[in-house]
């Protein structure tokens, strides 16, 4: 409570007004007290004098309830465990009340020294050393509080130094996978088996300079809530000259641990590395090969491209060719596919071509498939085969606009005026969600039924409940880049549509495409380049803004919240909403009300209540009549996508949590609406 009145203080003053009125306030209060009292107005100067003992903001409440009561002990200062609420004189409760309140946020404020709460506030919220210096001295004057240093390096901990050496192309940090693994695992009480996703991928720092930013960032494939750690940060105006220099200190400390595990608590971690996920020129940096757009650059297969003139670029028009093998791939036997010796090779049990993801959905289906694609079809990149007129895209970007998703889905569709802003998850719902209905009746019938491939293997792809069809999804793949030869020319089959054929390999081997996604480590990557403040030593800002935060880690934090338990019911207003878990929400409202049951009916929700056991009971009206979306090139229904019409329910009927079998998403289509599954809500 207290950390928002501080951030509210430092922006405008109103908490320093507030303890400032406070103390007048409680002064005036205390006199008052004194002057009813037996002992007259002999004590007036003590009053004046106890309360300027009392500015410290530690000993601020302390000391008001010690007053309280021995002036008068039959008024007593309460207190409880749980709320600390501080309860006045009832022949002051009127205005005196208030005055209790704003001491009750010192006293949350006060639970722990004032040094952590203030270090944790800073940390949370990014708080440049300038504004914590100026905080830290008006506390001090204000309050006396003698227990906060001056200095806010003192505060935060920063370190006195930054362990910087020089690599060629610039300069390396190396946090350790090490120091890493131990704050995340500070709590370990068991044994336990890890398994590393490992991602290398440039950030570009300033708008006016070449420098970047090369972080060597892990994650825990079993542990998806614990956040990708930074290992190591390479910086320099280009990529690092030489891999095997960049990545030496996390392959050196890397095997050891590999061998013997780690020891955290008396418990041991024992370490794997799972995959690599890149994007393509990250991926041929570290293997040491040529680069993506390269005649030999396929990173799976043995094709060889071939440039084209039209395109600009180089293509493959190949497909099912032999496959890379590890063995080959150490013993060098591709010929110009390597450039040089990686350290990746040293690693034990890897996999130099399987273990080298390149069904990153980020990167390969939604920033280069899809996107290729709608660019294409809006500017005419892609030849004049599914080229919209103007009257066709004013009516798809408003299509798009007005499509309502459920709360799952943060991002809100744009129109196509904001194209080159979309965010990755605008292409990802505009693939998985949208795009079949908005298309339907803008493209020609061949293009939609071409996207329509592309669509149904991903889908497939993206969730284990379809595992049984993944061949299926292989063979349409397939098609796809056949029938993409034909409708927009070999000329347009670049690396992305030519490593379609090879995302059932990756999703066979390590699960679906969510497993295996850069989504996480994107996210890490803005949070990285946040940590900077000004243009001069911005690898050593980063550091020192890491080691930071995992000081303040170490530090017991009191949790003022308690879990959510899940599932459970919220009401407000005319809202009902049922939490399923903390990525499952079902409610009343149109976009979040749709539900598909066990039994295969489509249910809208009307209401959700507790039972008199306790147990979590729903509502609905299921949709009476639904079909198939498509037929061609296989019944939508496989997939339990319909198109259902919404203006005949049956009756009320009640369902029980475990009858429903996913959310689903609901997107108008004229006067029906058309069901799509959400997809991490599927069930197996």
């Amino acid at each position: 409570m207290f950390k928002k009145e501080l951030k509210k203080f430092k922006k405008s003053g109103t908490f320093y007004r507030r303890v400032k009125k406070n103390k007048e306030r409680y002064e005036t209060y205390l006199r008052n007290l004194y002057s009813d009292s037996d002992r007259g107005s002999n004590r007036a100067g003590d009053c004046t004098q106890l309360l300027q003992q009392s500015c410290s903001i530690s000993g601020l409440v302390n000391r008001c309830e010690m007053s309280l009561c021995q002036i008068n002990p039959s008024n007593s200062v309460k207190t409880t465990d749980n709320a600390e609420h501080t309860h006045c004189p009832s022949s002051y409760s009127t205005p005196e009340t208030d005055d209790f309140e704003n001491c009750t946020i010192i006293k949350e404020y006060s639970r722990n020294s004032s040094n952590v709460a203030l270090q944790q506030w800073a940390i949370k919220h990014n708080i440049n050393h300038q504004a914590v210096k100026e905080l830290l001295t008006i506390i001090k004057h204000e309050y006396s509080d003698t227990g906060l240093p001056t200095d806010p390096r003192t505060l935060l901990h920063t370190p006195k130094t930054t362990a910087v050496v020089n690599i060629p192309g610039g300069q390396y940090w190396h946090q350790g996978l090490e120091t890493c693994l131990r704050n995340a695992f500070k709590d370990l009480d068991q044994n336990i088996v890890i398994q590393l996703n490992v991602n290398v991928d440039g950030l570009p720092i300033h708008k006016s300079s070449k420098h970047q930013l090369w972080p060597i960032l892990c994650n825990i494939h079993q542990m998806p809530h614990i956040k990708p750690m930074a290992v190591g940060i390479f910086l320099g105006k280009s990529k690092p000259l030489s891999v095997s220099d960049y990545l030496k200190p996390f392959i050196d400390e890397l095997i050891p641990m590999m061998a013997s595990g780690l020891t955290v608590n008396e418990k041991i971690i024992e370490i794997k590395i799972r995959c690599f996920i890149c994007d393509s020129p990250a991926r041929a940096f570290l293997k040491g090969v040529i680069n993506f757009n390269g005649k030999d650059g396929c990173l799976k297969c043995t094709t060889s491209g071939e440039y084209s003139t039209i395109s600009r670029t180089v293509v493959f028009p190949n497909i099912r060719c032999p496959l890379r093998t590890d063995e080959k791939f150490r013993r060098k036997e591709y010929g110009k596919h390597h450039r040089e010796d990686s350290p990746i090779i040293r690693i034990p049990g890897i996999d130099m071509v399987q273990d080298f993801v390149i069904a990153d959905s980020l990167h390969l289906l939604e920033l280069g498939v899809m996107k290729r694609c709608l660019i294409g079809w809006r500017d005419g990149s892609l030849g004049y085969s599914g080229k919209l007129s103007g009257n066709q895209i004013e009516m798809l970007s408003k299509d798009i606009q007005n499509v309502k998703l459920p709360s799952e889905i943060h991002r809100v569709m744009r129109g196509l005026d904001c194209l080159a802003h979309w965010k990755g998850v605008e292409w990802h719902n505009l693939l998985n969600y949208v795009g079949i209905v908005v298309f339907k009746d803008l493209l020609p019938e061949k293009i939609y039924t071409h996207f329509l491939l592309l669509f149904i293997a991903v889908t497939i792809c993206s969730c284990d409940v379809y595992s049984k069809h993944r061949q299926t999804a292989q063979l349409m793949f397939e098609k796809y880049i056949e029938e993409y030869k034909d409708i927009y020319g070999s000329e347009y089959i670049t690396s992305n549509i030519h490593n379609l054929q090879h995302v059932v390999n990756d999703v066979n081997r390590f699960g679906c495409l969510q497993s295996i996604s850069s989504y996480p480590f994107e996210n890490c990557l803005f949070q990285i380049k946040n940590l900077l403040r000004q243009g001069n030593n911005n690898l050593q800002q980063v550091a020192n803004r890491i080691q930071e935060k995992n000081v303040a880690q170490q530090l017991p934090v009191q949790q003022n919240k308690e879990e959510k338990k899940y599932p459970c019911v919220m009401k407000v207003r005319s809202t009902v909403q049922c939490k399923i878990d903390a990525h499952f929400t079902l409610s009343n409202v149109f976009h979040d009300s749709w539900f598909l049951s066990n039994d295969n009916e489509i249910v809208r929700v009307v209401n959700v209540e507790y039972t008199k056991n306790g147990s979590i009971v729903i509502h609905g009206k299921s949709v009476k009549y639904k079909k198939d979306f498509f037929v061609i090139p296989v019944r939508s229904s496989l997939f339990y996508i319909y198109l259902g019409n919404i203006n005949c329910m049956n009756n009320l009927k009640t369902y029980q949590m475990q009858n429903i079998f996913c959310k689903l998403v609901a997107i108008r289509y004229y006067d029906q609406v058309v069901f799509i599954p959400l997809q991490h809500t599927l069930r197996q």
